[in-house]
């Protein structure tokens, strides 16, 4: 029995998986069923992501004083404490419940679709397209951060990384020495980009909220964290 809250991070997790599997066989379905069907699961992961979002905020947070030390925690617990309060209205203002309904009757009406879908074969003809696709968009994504990074290109190549990698997963029991080592980078690399993404959102409310902040110096110090632990994940990403 999960909380509402796993529920929901759960099923946003579900959403990028199963629009990852639709981009795998994007050949296989034509360009309409596929922007239909990617459409269709995007826009119930973005009804979901509200909660999410006030939540994210909270766990990055206390991610930073775990990489830097609880002794920096009491200089911006006035700012936690707000993301806090935030996340408990929202909890209670009624909005997920209609969220989540909302969201289990898209879904149910999406995989009354899905026996429709015309895929035909199994073999490695109807998935090494949209692998190939995967890795073209993936490299295409990284020359774009490598000239100029910018908070856009690294979202962009962070989304790429995540379909590759969710995308071996579903491939990976045919040559588990193999692939399983590639979905485990793949993996590695989403995660760090998934960590600098949390912290773009992390500063762009550290930055709008100084009076949460007992002092001028403690808002400086946290943007400053902010973007050496941002420095740390892209090296660690660009390395991999």
């Amino acid at each position: 029995e999960s909380t509402p809250a796993e529920a929901i991070h759960e099923a946003r997790k579900d959403m990028k998986k199963t629009r990852s599997a639709i981009r795998l066989v994007r050949e296989a379905l034509g360009d309409d069923l596929y922007r239909r069907e990617n459409q269709h699961y995007r826009d119930i992961g973005r009804e979901l992501s509200g909660l999410r979002d006030a939540e994210v905020l909270v766990e990055t947070l206390d991610a930073l004083a775990e990489r830097f030390g609880p002794a920096q925690d009491e200089r911006y617990a006035g700012l936690r404490d707000r993301f806090q309060q935030e996340l408990q209205e929202r909890r209670k203002d009624g909005s997920q419940e209609r969220e989540m309904a909302s969201a289990a009757a898209a879904l149910t009406a999406g995989r009354g679709r899905v026996e429709t879908w015309p895929l035909e074969g199994d073999g490695w003809e109807l998935i090494a397209p949209g692998i190939h696709r995967s890795y073209r968009r993936g490299r295409k994504r990284l020359r774009e951060v490598e000239p100029e990074v910018s908070d856009e290109t690294l979202h962009e190549w962070r989304k790429r990384a995540k379909d590759l990698w969710y995308q071996l997963r579903l491939v990976q029991e045919a040559e588990p020495e193999l692939i399983g080592t590639l979905a485990a980078q793949a993996h590695d690399l989403s995660d760090h980009l998934g960590d600098d993404h949390d912290l773009v959102l992390l500063r762009e409310q550290a930055q709008r909220r100084r009076e949460d902040f007992g002092e001028p110096g403690d808002q400086r110090l946290l943007l400053e964290l902010i973007d050496q632990r941002r420095g740390e994940l892209q090296f660690a990403a660009s390395s991999l």
